[in-house]
């Protein structure tokens, strides 16, 4: 499975509330709600960016290290939960936040 990490990045840091501003050379930089702005931001490969960003939106987060991968659950409602795999924990992290926002869209 192929997983586009620009535009999975770029959904995920929308989700976070933050707004993307253009730049005349590298492509852009985000700003976050409070102000703050970020270059790179690159939660597919950080795990701390997803923690700073991510994780505190998530009343429930469960990390697991399996044979595989990584296991990450994650709910907003303790109702609700999505889980993903990955090879690493910030991609199984991402993922299951993705099918969140999918399942948002789809409401």
């Amino acid at each position: 499975m192929d997983i586009d990490e620009k535009a999975l990045n770029e959904k995920l840091a929308k989700w976070a509330g933050f707004i993307k501003e253009r730049l005349d050379l590298e492509g852009g930089y985000w700003v976050h709600p409070n102000g703050g702005r970020q270059i790179g931001l690159n939660f597919t490969q950080s795990l701390d960016a997803c923690f700073k960003y991510l994780e505190p939106k998530f009343p429930y987060l469960e990390l697991h290290n399996c044979q595989a991968g990584f296991s990450v659950e994650v709910s907003l409602d303790m109702k609700d939960r999505y889980q993903s795999f990955g090879k690493t924990p910030s991609m199984a992290f991402c993922l299951a936040v993705e099918k969140l926002i999918d399942s948002e869209e789809k409401k």
